[in-house]
């Protein structure tokens, strides 16, 4: 049983197994005693039981073994990511790291638990920070997080850095330290489950939408209150993971505006007092989050202290921006500006709340959508089957692996399309003959059932950023519907594209 309550699994272990191979003369290898001294650190730190999965038996192909880690990453609280170029260069390390995001995004607790990620970064190698922050690459999960680093590098940002021996104890305890404290602070921060976490609340409908819901940063002085907010939203909306993370201004936009494209209403408390300045930024993060949700096709409030003066405001840029605010035209801008107490803006909130849950489940009911990545887009996989599945409770959906024998493989794909009703194939890193191929199977699929029902209805074939585009395709069979959805100008999978994938409203031809 695990430390931290309601899952199976305190910490999963995320590596690459050459960063496991023992040095000459010794027996165990690197990440073994890793674990072993992070499990010993942990009991001096109290986290007496400490339950920590790592896979010591990886068989190669072996699918059920897949599915059981894919399972046990969805009951582990905390991820450590043993980052190395090995790990960088390993397609299943990436595909962990896609299932735990997945099976976090759709727990009720998200990425993040009082504002800190349950994915911890741990660099073993000297991975420069602008390859692990990259919005559009698989490293998306990671550039929220802080990296800690466990090499032996200079600042010399040539140097490759090995992972700091157990050898040199001053350097490593000292180097421990830090992700055991953190995760003893994190683990220990975990609310407890509900008495019965399958059944939905009786203030809910079962299989009822939830609204996503993104709080800005707010000032200090407006901390307690929007605390008071989450508590009372409660059950009724999802609250997404608080941005920043990341810090700096360039990663910070372009995780706002990837949340603000998944969110169905951001909120704004705003007062005399700036906030944070946000790192190589020119405003505040409050400032800067408000501005950018102005911009965005999402509903936002804005909300003051009805008691407030801007003019009380000591920083005159801050005063300028609150009083333009109240003053400046908003005809068509997608935000509303409210000036309230405390009591009236949460029952404000709690109302447009309530007008969202408007969306009918029952339409996706027995619906079966089956998502075929390449094993180099696997990520992207992950994060629309998650999507997907936050807008629609309901729906039946499976993502095919690229980790069995080639055979094996055929056979699975080909049972999942026979009981799908939409097959969506991801066109990404891949060559188009690949994407060719796969339609083609699925069509063979159909052909060989004529004469018996068969529930797919329609292919889609969804163009990732990094693909070459639609005219880079060859011709494709006809046979079926077959659409293509261009996805290619966000860095992560759009909320219109996931709106369109449920609707099943026409897309562009082939």
């Amino acid at each position: 049983m695990a430390c931290t309550p309601g899952f199976d699994y305190d910490i999963f272990i995320s590596f690459s197994h050459q960063d496991n191979e023992p040095r000459p003369g010794q027996e165990t290898g690197w990440v073994e005693r890793f674990v072993d001294y992070l499990k010993w650190l942990g009991k001096r730190r109290g986290l007496t039981g400490l339950e920590v999965w790592w896979d010591q038996r990886r068989l190669t192909g072996a699918t059920e073994l897949d599915r059981r880690i894919e399972q046990d990453l969805g009951r582990t609280a905390l991820l450590v990511v043993l980052h190395s170029e090995n790990y960088r260069d390993s397609d299943y390390c990436k595909q962990e790291l896609g299932w735990f995001v997945a099976a976090a995004r759709s727990h009720p607790l998200g990425l993040a638990v009082n504002g800190e990620r349950r994915i911890f970064n741990v660099l073993i190698n000297q991975i420069p920070h602008e390859k692990w922050t990259d919005s559009g690459h698989w490293t998306q999960p990671l550039a929220g997080t802080i990296g800690f680093k466990f090499h032996d590098a200079t600042d010399d940002q040539d140097a490759f850095g090995d992972p700091i021996e157990d050898s040199d104890p001053k350097h490593y305890d000292a180097a421990m330290r830090p992700i055991v404290d953190a995760a003893m602070r994190l683990l220990k921060s975990f609310p407890a489950p509900k008495d019965d976490p399958q059944q939905p609340p009786t203030s809910r409908p079962a299989g009822e939408r939830l609204p996503e819901i993104l709080i800005a940063d707010v000032p200090d002085s407006l901390a307690r209150l929007r605390k008071r907010l989450i508590a009372d939203i409660g059950d009724q909306a999802r609250i997404a993971d608080p941005i920043p993370p990341p810090y700096p201004a360039t990663e910070h936009d372009a995780a706002l505006r990837r949340a603000l494209e998944n969110t169905d209403l951001s909120i704004h408390l705003l007062d005399r007092w700036p906030g944070r300045a946000v790192d190589d930024g020119e405003h505040s993060y409050p400032r800067r989050q408000a501005e950018l949700a102005k911009e965005a096709p999402t509903p936002s409030l804005f909300w003051l202290p009805e008691t407030l003066d801007p003019a009380t405001s000591d920083d005159a840029d801050h005063r300028d921006w609150l009083n333009a605010l109240e003053t400046d035209a908003r005809a068509g801008a997608g935000y509303q500006l409210q000036r309230s107490g405390q009591v009236q803006l949460i029952e404000d909130v709690l109302e447009q709340i309530a007008k969202l849950h408007t969306d009918n489940p029952d339409a996706q009911a027995g619906r079966t959508i089956v998502i075929d990545p390449h094993s180099t887009d696997q990520h992207y996989g992950f994060q629309l089957a998650a999507d997907l599945k936050r807008r629609a409770p309901t729906l039946a959906l499976e993502v095919t692996r690229d980790g069995a024998e080639p055979a094996d493989r055929w056979t699975d794909f080909e049972q999942l399309v026979t009981r799908a009703q939409d097959l969506i194939v991801l066109f990404g890193q891949v060559a188009p003959e690949w994407v060719r191929g796969r339609i083609e199977r699925a069509f063979k699929v159909a052909a060989a059932r004529l004469g018996e029902t068969l529930s797919l209805e329609t292919i889609w074939v969804l163009l990732l950023p990094d693909c070459p585009g639609s005219q880079a395709l060859p011709p494709l069979p006809r046979l079926l519907r077959v659409q293509i959805l261009d996805n290619t100008g966000t860095t992560s999978i759009a909320e219109a594209t996931v709106e369109q994938l449920l609707s099943g409203a026409a897309g562009s031809g082939p």
